[in-house]
């Protein structure tokens, strides 16, 4: 089974197509010239979370793994509630 951080990635992955997605059809951009991809191999052992092609605009990609890292490391700090007497 994969652990909480892989399951929040995979699902902000998903969020970001659909984002990404919506956002370049509200650019005008037709359906049919938007191409979305996970999990995109950029060469041997080096991967890219998002590569995204619409339209005639130059591919770029989105690197989900860094959001979900900083998140987990400010969920996971537990800091006791201050006492205000």
């Amino acid at each position: 089974m994969e652990d909480a951080s892989s399951e929040l990635r995979l699902f902000l992955q998903g969020i970001c197509c659909d984002y990404l997605l919506f956002r370049h059809l509200d650019e005008g951009v037709p359906p049919e010239a938007i191409r979305i991809r996970q999990e995109m191999a950029l060469s041997a052992g080096v991967f890219a979370d998002i590569e995204v092609r619409a339209g005639q605009a130059p591919a770029y990609f989105v690197e989900v793994g860094r959001i979900v890292r900083e998140k987990g490391r400010h969920h996971l700090r537990h800091e006791p509630p201050s006492s205000s007497s």
